[in-house]
């Protein structure tokens, strides 16, 4: 008994001398000196793509939503994030992002549709290491699990060019789309449809609704102005193919605002 409380006076009295160390070593050193401590919540905007790979004999397809090899499904992402760091820059980083993503495939086209958009939330869990190399910059690396829900899709025309001119917009950029979108919701609202649409069925297509994935990336701030780059990789599987199951990976470019 009387050793072991020797023990722990011995280990006690060690840490009290080792403390004063490791706090000069923190102040001198820059590595780990965390200067943006107050900054907590991040407002976000930026671009995220996702992509389904499938593996059939012996090689892997990588493809978008409509089979196009080597294509992405694009869109944008906004959102809020809040960052907490707990011991010495090892903290956690969660968030709800709102995103739309956006295609004019060709095979869009065939069908007689003029663009896909599809309204999808996701909330990242990560934990995250903030190191401050230099005064008011930080570099974060972050990593954990990813949660995305695809709340809505549908294949739409465009808005007509004139009156009396019944074909549909052929308008190919994002800013022709987005005043369509809002001139279909005013006209939409009191119950008239003015453009052709059909809801995505995701059952018949074979993507979930849901998409769980492991996550890694690295942010770079300066200040309160914080520009972040993540991966993720699916872990549940889709079924775009029959026999065949597909994972669903993504990506995301994001400039944040952190107060």
């Amino acid at each position: 008994m009387q050793k072991a409380m020797k023990r722990v006076l011995v280990a006690a009295i060690f840490l009290a001398m080792l403390r004063p160390a490791v706090i000069v070593a923190q102040k001198k050193s820059n590595m780990f000196r965390i200067e943006d401590k107050n900054l907590h919540v991040g407002i976000s905007a930026g671009w995220v793509a996702k992509e389904w790979t499938t593996s059939i004999k012996g090689r892997t397809l990588h493809e978008d939503l409509w089979g196009n090899p080597d294509k992405f499904l694009h869109g944008m992402q906004f959102g809020l994030n809040v960052q907490q760091s707990v011991l010495q820059g090892l903290g956690y980083r969660v968030g709800l992002y709102y995103e739309w993503y956006i295609s004019t495939s060709g095979y869009i086209k065939d069908l007689g549709f003029d663009r896909f958009n599809e309204h999808s939330l996701y909330i990242p869990l990560h934990i995250m290491f903030r190191m401050s190399p230099f005064k008011n910059f930080s570099i974060i690396p972050h990593a954990g699990f990813g949660f995305n829900w695809a709340i809505y899709g549908n294949l739409k025309s465009g808005p007509m060019r004139g009156a009396g001119n019944s074909a549909p917009y052929d308008g190919g950029n994002i800013a022709g789309y987005i005043i369509y979108s809002v001139a279909d919701a005013i006209v939409n609202s009191n119950g008239r449809r003015e453009f052709p649409y059909e809801t995505f069925d995701y059952n018949n297509h074979s993507p979930h609704h849901w998409n769980v994935q492991a996550e890694v990336g690295l942010a770079l701030r300066f200040k309160m102005v914080e520009l972040s780059f993540t991966y993720a990789w699916g872990l549940n599987r889709h079924w775009l193919y029959d026999d065949v199951p597909s994972k669903q990976n993504k990506m995301a470019a994001n400039l944040a605002l952190v107060f």
